[in-house]
């Protein structure tokens, strides 16, 4: 309930005893790194981002790293 208030009142008086904590989350990227890309070609980095992908959507796992 309070961490709904804050969300739409940012400015909203905390009660004593309670901070606010701002979660930091990563950001995930899954591709093919620039510097293996330029190995492979254009066609292996597609063919490869596009298996990741499907293995992503069909199992819940990626073949790369993020």
């Amino acid at each position: 309930m309070l961490t709904e208030k804050l969300v739409t009142e940012p400015e909203y008086p905390l009660p004593d005893g309670f901070i606010k904590v701002k979660e930091l989350r990563p950001v995930v990227s899954y591709e093919v790194p620039a510097s293996t890309a330029m190995f492979i070609g254009e066609a292996r980095t597609v063919s490869v981002a596009l298996i990741d992908d499907l293995c992503n959507e069909l199992f819940g796992l990626h073949i790369l790293e993020p």
